[in-house]
């Protein structure tokens, strides 16, 4: 296996203004994958001159029609993503339309990745030109999600255990090993995130309601409403900075269950954010949402959701075995960033809201996990506040 991964960057003659083609000089250990077809679709992306999202898809789907491509739809991104059946290997190709955008920072995430852990990702190369950029991966047919094999009984306590750990230790990885920065007085991206999306979802009428109320009687314990708790948090300075990141970094930025795909035993760690500056408690919270907080359980539909006008009895499924990736993630941290972990999981709850409104019963079960979260979060703090 080659441990350093070299990238050679090339410029195009007939490529887009701007555009620089990535490639794996070295592509082991996917050498098994390798073809010139990895090559010739790269260069196509390469020529691409996109004048709009619309005109990107029709130019990217007309160019790689040749390979047998398949239009994927994804939720919640503005790429297009295309499967090549006729390409040898079949590949994944993610393309979009802009400049400095999601898939601009995935190639970055990847390139950087790879020069540590060219076993971790199953990424070819890449595109970043001006107008657009392109992620091209080995499409990983058999491939499982973690949450999808832990909800279908098909993963242990140790592959559990082993998941967490490895994919923690290659944020880490690259969260140490690239230049970082203090947060600025006062910063908190949770927050900031936070208050944007509750400004979305009060224009939903039933959010609106549950965000307003001061709480919920919820499963026959009151617990306060996400809002609620950051107040309280806000008026004890020292637990508030407890649970604030106060350094910010390059991690994967979405380490959730359904970005941690496994073939048999190898892992891959896919659909980065790659923001350069976001707190290593980020992912953290992520991966927390995964072996805590039950988001794969709710996303399949694995809960049971009553609303009363007096009380709310929520239920949802965690496979027992995830209980060890809870385990195996505090064996990797301090508390305080255990704590931090909790706090970015009952953030990302709330700020997901507006993103789910439209499937109502799915959002009432995320929103209640923020209320949940929130009060596990307090007591590990060891605060209690009243009704």
């Amino acid at each position: 296996m080659c441990i350093a991964a070299d990238m050679l960057t090339i410029g195009f003659p007939a490529a887009a203004v701007g555009a620089a083609l990535i490639r794996m000089e070295t592509p082991e250990p996917y050498d098994d994958l390798w073809s010139e077809d990895c090559d010739a679709v790269l260069t196509v992306m390469a020529s691409l001159r996109p004048t709009d999202a619309q005109n990107h898809a029709a130019q990217a789907a007309a160019a790689l029609r040749a390979y047998g491509c398949e239009l994927r739809v994804r939720h919640n991104t503005r790429s297009v993503c295309l499967i090549l059946h006729r390409s040898r290997p079949p590949l994944f190709v993610k393309t979009e339309f802009g400049h400095d955008t999601a898939t601009h920072r995935e190639v970055a995430w990847y390139v950087a990745v790879r020069r540590t852990r060219p076993d971790i990702s199953p990424f070819l190369g890449g595109v970043r030109a001006d107008t657009h950029a392109t992620v091209v991966l080995a499409n990983l047919a058999t491939a499982e999600t973690f949450d999808a094999r832990a909800l279908a009984g098909k993963i242990d306590e140790g592959q559990v255990a082993a998941a967490v750990t490895a994919a923690v230790h290659v944020d880490k990885e690259l969260f140490e090993g690239h230049r970082s920065r203090r947060a600025a007085r006062g910063e908190d991206v949770f927050r900031q995130r936070a208050a944007l999306r509750n400004r979305e979802a009060r224009r939903l009428s039933y959010l609106r309601r549950l965000i307003d109320a001061p709480g919920h009687l919820i499963n026959g314990a009151w617990l306060a409403g996400p809002w609620r708790w950051l107040e309280h948090l806000a008026r004890r300075p020292a637990a508030q900075a407890y649970v604030t990141s106060d350094r910010y970094g390059f991690i994967h930025g979405d380490l959730h269950g359904g970005n941690i795909l496994m073939v048999a035993e190898r892992l891959h760690l896919v659909d980065p954010n790659g923001r350069r500056w976001l707190p290593l408690a980020y992912d953290l919270g992520k991966i927390m949402h995964t072996v805590h907080g039950g988001y794969g359980s709710i996303m399949d539909g694995h809960y049971q959701l009553s609303v009363g006008p007096a009380e709310i009895m929520f239920r949802w499924e965690q496979p027992a075995v995830l209980h060890a990736g809870r385990t195996a993630l505090q064996a990797q941290i301090t508390d305080r960033q255990f704590a931090q972990a909790l706090y970015a999981q009952a953030m990302h709850f709330a700020a997901m809201l507006p993103h789910h409104g439209t499937h109502r019963r799915e959002t009432i079960a995320l929103y209640i996990r923020a209320c949940q979260t929130f009060a596990d979060l307090f007591d590990v703090l060891d605060v209690r506040i009243p009704r």
